[in-house]
């Protein structure tokens, strides 16, 4: 039986290796996008049963991403977890998705 894939979503790569080695620790086959635009080609082609999608950074139109994945791509948006490290405005948030920020991350 093959693993579950989970897509990691983060422009930072030194982040986003890390976090792609704490995720295949407990049993998934990890893939990583340097950025939200190369991950939406992604899960056109292939499924995912977890996408873990950076919201951290300023310089992406996370807006225009998550409207793209709730008109198009509704299941994979089901399966999306926003994280970040940075204030985000959770009234841009599809209803339904959850953020995980720098205070739910325990020591």
């Amino acid at each position: 039986m093959s693993l579950p894939r989970c897509l990691i979503i983060d422009p930072d790569p030194q982040f986003a290796y890390v976090l792609s080695g704490i995720i295949s620790r407990h049993g998934f086959d990890t893939a990583i996008a340097g950025d939200p635009f190369a991950a939406l080609r992604m899960v056109r082609i292939d499924h995912y049963d977890l996408v873990l999608y950076d919201v951290s950074s300023n310089d992406i139109d996370h807006d225009l991403i998550l409207a793209t994945l709730q008109r198009d791509l509704p299941a994979v948006l089901q399966r999306t977890v926003l994280v970040t490290t940075t204030p985000f405005d959770s009234s841009r948030i599809p209803a339904g998705v959850p953020l995980i920020g720098k205070s739910d991350l325990k020591p």
